[in-house]
């Protein structure tokens, strides 16, 4: 999803044509400069972790890793740039990208229940470690066993939970393009103003 787009209005066509060419690089360089920018800052701000309402810690990646700048266009009235959040990985972003307060509620699509994993089921980068990702089911796992909503195995003398079985559980969105546009527009906006008035004042000066 596109998160800032810079255009030049069709009615200023005829004014455009006349600027010196440096102008559009510099607006081309900026723009994409600017897509980088955001790109990572959303990388590290939003998704980056630790996990909050407002973050997502870094699990598998790859939501991370589908998030990238978008390439820079040069068009006959518009120079585009921005962003894309979580390329290609519609399992993340469908739960964790959207508006603000949108919710998504998941319930099993065999069996009864959810089994959400707890601490101990989980490696330090918090994926389900291998013995329980690996198996077509969790009745396929030994010596797990079921004491009321809640998944044990055994460790020594200490019964260790593992997964907590739920009907439904609600996600809310933790990553809000509309929000990150908001606040990230009227910086990359000065940016490239501020960017294009200095390389005038420098051509300016230079020819004085």
């Amino acid at each position: 999803m596109k998160l800032f787009t810079v255009k030049v209005s069709t009615q200023n066509l005829q004014l455009l044509s006349k600027l010196p060419a440096w102008i559009d690089r510099t607006l081309f360089s900026e723009v994409t400069k600017q897509s980088r920018r955001l790109t990572e800052f959303v990388r590290t701000v939003y998704l980056s972790g630790p996990m909050s309402s407002t973050k997502l810690g870094i699990r598998s990646g790859e939501l991370r890793k589908g998030t990238r700048p978008l390439a820079t266009k040069k068009q006959a009235a518009s120079i585009t740039g921005g962003m894309v959040i979580g390329e290609n990985t519609p399992k993340y972003t469908t739960a964790w990208v959207g508006p603000r307060g949108q919710e998504r509620v998941i319930t099993p699509v065999r069996g009864q229940a959810l089994a959400i994993p707890l601490t101990a089921a989980l490696t330090s980068k918090g994926l389900l470690k291998a013995q329980y990702a690996k198996v077509g089911s969790l009745r396929d796992v030994p010596g797990l066993f079921r004491i009321g909503d809640t998944l044990f195995k055994r460790s020594g003398k200490e019964l260790v939970p593992l997964f907590v079985l739920k009907r439904q559980v609600t996600q809310r969105t933790r990553v809000w393009p509309e929000y990150i546009a908001a606040l990230q527009g009227p910086f990359i906006v000065n940016e490239i103003r501020t960017a294009v008035q200095e390389e005038i004042d420098r051509r300016t000066s230079g020819a004085n």
